[in-house]
């Protein structure tokens, strides 16, 4: 008789060969294997607390093959099996199969190891893998995963154009590099009578680690200035050792070493070209906005059109043109480490010297947030360049044939505004004249760019402050247009002054050699620096930003290189350059000169 509870397979085996040895002394004449399936099944029932079946001893022999059903727990073997189950696992295994499962698994793998096959799965998981190593093959199912990877794939970016550079100090592959005081010590020899004397000097000088400039070829900057005869190297300058001429600098009075010898103020006259003629060129470059003047008429001649000219004292001897304006924001030189909203930087070339010079003004938000109106002509006409291509990119997407019919509705309907928008601006903007002195309203800014109507049409690049910068081979920045379309883009002509009063309202300046403020660097620019800023309204300088920072290129991508809203190249040092500034003590205006001459 079988106990309850002390049945276990030995008894049962035990009983299994007594019924063998000796059929005969049993009444029943029941066979053996009908008696061992009875007994079985008795003992399944006697045992609740486990309710496993109990199996012959065939059963638990090892095998080659794969058990038909799922194991009710995982297995602790530390091999993986050579055939694969059938049927998922209801807990997941901790190695992995030499074979892949023909289902997928209700849970997730959680190997640290990545799978030696790929999953043959007609079906997709519905659970993510949460591996941190990708598959050594990929996945052979025909339908997409539900769940996303949690697995971080690194996006293919397309490599730099060789005249790309950035502005973030962190860019080990195109920034400036991270600013590190360093000391500099030196001989210097000291004649003094019969007496030769030798003294160590030590300077002090700011070091750029990691500056990748150094490494720019061919930027946008080397090749507009090697269409002038300098006479000069456009090798790459853009190092920080202690012997570079290098700008921006600091300017204060403090590092002040050297005297003013200018004996008069720099005289401009603005010329005779209007901001719609042809031979000025307005251009949305990634890091500044440009005026750039044609050199057709450099010597002056006065039977012709006349560009924008000045004359600077201290054997510059005469008037030189004008050949651009830039727009850097914020400003890079500083004053007393106080950096600026902007700098408006006027580019003079003396075509004797082969040599160009810089009449550089600061921009500074006004006090009582008052518009600059004559400035606002030129803002305009960047805010035209920047609609146009605006609208280029629209026009663009809605000629994709692969667009839906919902799409180009949208499209139509985004145009409509968007032209409305540029229509009623320039109404607004023909309300003002100079002689009134008035806010801006702040309507009047680059619609565009606002959040409830920037396009949201995927075709058009995202203008993110941090861009991903896509520059075709061969940009162009310029709003000319061409000579079919010369009699149709006619407009009323823009008197324009860049040395107006209220831009230029300052006769005394800071004076140094230095270099472009961005690859190559090169070394022979002479600056002036005028010591009061140039004033404009928030609205004004928020366009300014808008248009400078979320450019787009002609493949619709954005082309800006600001870092933080910046396109300002950090502070470099004057490494014992002379340094002067000219005031009032040194030489009076133009203006007063004449009115005391008349007494």
């Amino acid at each position: 008789m079988l106990k309850k509870r002390g049945f276990d397979y030995i008894s049962l085996n035990a009983l299994l060969l007594l019924a063998a040895l000796f059929p005969f002394t049993h009444a029943s004449t029941t066979s053996i294997h009908e008696r061992r399936t009875q007994l079985e099944t008795y003992a399944s029932f006697q045992d609740p607390m486990k309710q496993i079946v109990v199996q012959p001893r065939a059963v638990f022999e090892f095998t080659n093959q794969p058990s038909s059903l799922p194991s009710l727990f995982p297995s602790t073997t530390t091999y993986p099996t050579k055939t694969p189950s059938s049927m998922p696992s209801s807990s997941p295994s901790s190695q992995p199969t030499l074979n892949p499962s023909k289902l997928p698994s209700s849970l997730p793998s959680i190997s640290n190891q990545p799978s030696l096959f790929p999953s043959i799965s007609t079906r997709p998981s519905n659970v993510p893998s949460t591996s941190m190593i990708p598959s050594l093959s990929p996945s052979s199912s025909s339908e997409p995963s539900n769940v996303p990877s949690t697995q971080f794939i690194h996006a293919i970016v397309p490599p730099k154009p060789s005249y790309y550079f950035s502005y973030n100090p962190r860019d080990i592959n195109h920034g400036p590099g991270k600013a590190r005081l360093k000391n500099y010590t030196f001989s210097e020899v000291i004649s003094s009578g019969p007496w030769t004397i030798v003294q160590n000097k030590t300077i002090h000088y700011t070091e750029y680690e990691g500056n990748a400039w150094t490494s720019v070829k061919n930027s946008l900057e080397r090749d507009y200035w090697s269409t002038f005869p300098l006479n000069r190297t456009l090798d790459n300058r853009c190092g920080s050792d202690p012997v570079r001429k290098q700008s921006p600098i600091d300017l204060c009075p403090s590092q002040v070493n050297y005297k003013c010898y200018e004996h008069h103020q720099i005289r401009n006259r603005g010329g005779d070209y209007n901001l719609t003629d042809e031979q000025v060129t307005m251009k949305i470059l990634p890091s500044k906005l440009r005026i750039e003047y044609s050199r057709e008429n450099a010597i002056l001649n006065e039977t012709k059109l006349r560009p924008p000219n000045g004359d600077f004292p201290h054997n510059w001897n005469g008037y030189i043109q004008a050949t651009h304006i830039d727009i850097k924001i914020p400003s890079e030189h500083t004053i007393c480490g106080k950096r600026y909203d902007g700098e408006y930087q006027i580019y003079f070339y003396h075509p004797l010297r082969r040599q160009p010079i810089v009449q550089s003004i600061l921009i500074e938000v006004h006090p009582q947030n008052r518009s600059h109106l004559h400035f606002q002509k030129a803002i305009d006409e960047w805010q035209r360049l920047s609609d146009s291509r605006y609208l280029h990119c629209l026009n663009d997407t809605m000629s994709d044939d692969s667009l839906t019919e919902q799409d180009e509705e949208e499209d139509i309907e985004e145009e409509r505004q968007w032209t409305h928008h540029i229509a009623s601006r320039r109404l607004n903007e023909s309300n003002f004249t100079d002689g009134n002195i008035s806010t801006i309203a702040p309507s009047m800014g680059p619609l565009s760019h606002s959040p409830s109507t920037t396009p949201t049409n995927s075709k058009i690049a995202s203008t993110s402050p941090t861009p991903v910068v896509a520059l075709s081979n061969s940009p162009s920045f310029t709003n000319k247009p061409t000579s079919a379309t010369k009699k149709s883009t006619a407009r009323a002509k823009i008197r324009w002054n860049p040395f107006e009063p209220r831009i230029v309202n300052s006769i005394y300046f800071y004076g140094y050699t230095g270099s472009l403020t961005e690859p190559p660097c090169s070394e022979w620019i002479h600056w002036r620096v005028l010591d009061t800023p140039m004033q404009i309204s928030s609205e004004q300088l928020t366009q300014l930003k808008e248009i400078l920072f979320q450019q787009l290129d002609e493949d619709c991508q954005p082309s800006s290189y600001n870092w933080q809203e910046s396109v300002a190249r950090p502070i470099q040092s004057l490494n014992g350059r002379p340094l002067w500034q000219c005031t009032s003590s040194d030489y009076l205006s133009d203006e007063e000169k004449r009115s005391t001459d008349l007494t």
